[in-house]
């Protein structure tokens, strides 16, 4: 029997165009990650606790006008239906549900306007997450990918994949590592290790070195954007994007995307299988234009 798989990896990919917030980055990073035709913008109005939904009345018009621009520009369909709320952050995970969104891009400056920082839902999504932030261009010609192990390493290189198959980027896979390592090396990085090997269009890059941060930072400028999997959040800790992310926000001159899956990272991130089952797939997605006999 033939099988083909399907070339999608994604298959509804939804962007929040939030009120005071410019979403030009997160629009970018879609346009370059997925097909316009599975690309869906929603407005969504925030306001204070207290105030009447009617005092959002001048936000909405305004945020359905760059809604209508962002369309119109990008070849993007836009929902007509403005979202308006004390909790957007809430609004925003019922639309994701409602629309079954399997990957939402978010704007870095959305979080404080969110108000997320006092909910579990950035920890625990219905959804992959990208953070995208930067000067993010609408054309890559190459991108970075920060890659360890586990569920961050799958979607990350998912959206290499999708770049590469979409808007033809090149993509580098970047594994930094300590000086000192064992014998067997990296085990959370041979999962990742084996997939890459079947990955032949993706370049490869490997640093030594007992300061990850400032080698990332070094690569990520030969770049056009970085692509990294997102810090861990702790309890009554404030969401950040991390300090390599955070660092190459306030420079402007790359664009990053902070990837957050919804799947979380195993107890054991030292276990190769944990890092090998979680990405094995993506090889039959890449090959997906070509029959295989089963």
């Amino acid at each position: 029997m033939n099988r083909r798989y399907s070339t999608r990896l994604f298959r509804k990919v939804l962007v929040p165009v939030i009120h005071g917030v410019d979403s030009r980055a997160a629009v970018n990073a879609a346009l370059l990650i997925a097909d316009r035709s599975i690309i869906d913008l929603v407005g969504i109005v925030g306001i204070a606790e207290g105030e009447s939904l009617s005092s959002a009345a001048l936000p909405a018009r305004h945020v359905r006008k760059v809604l209508r621009g962002l369309a119109t520009s990008a070849d993007l369909h836009a929902m007509q239906r403005i979202r308006v709320s004390h909790k957007p952050w809430d609004e925003v995970m019922q639309v994701v549900r409602e629309e079954s969104a399997d990957l939402l891009i978010m704007e870095a400056a959305h979080l404080p306007l969110l108000d997320v920082n006092d909910t579990h839902l950035l920890r625990h999504p219905p959804c992959d997450v990208v953070i995208a932030g930067g000067n993010v261009p609408p054309h890559a010609g190459n991108v970075l990918i920060s890659l360890r192990g586990g569920p961050y390493a799958e979607l990350s290189l998912r959206l290499g994949l999708s770049m590469m198959r979409t808007s033809k980027a090149g993509i580098t896979a970047l594994h930094v590592s300590p000086m000192q390592t064992s014998r067997l090396g990296d085990p959370a990085f041979m999962g990742a290790d084996k997939v890459l090997k079947n990955l032949p269009k993706v370049k490869r890059k490997t640093i030594k070195t007992d300061d990850p941060q400032r080698a990332i930072l070094e690569a990520a400028q030969e770049s056009d954007m970085l692509v990294m999997g997102a810090p861990a959040w702790r309890k009554g800790e404030p969401l950040s994007v991390g300090p390599i992310a955070e660092a190459l926000l306030r420079s402007g001159s790359r664009g990053v995307l902070v990837v957050k899956s919804r799947r979380p990272l195993p107890s054991n991130m030292e276990s190769e299988v944990a890092g090998q089952n979680a990405i094995s797939i993506l090889v039959d997605r890449w090959f997906a234009d070509r029959k295989s006999v089963v």
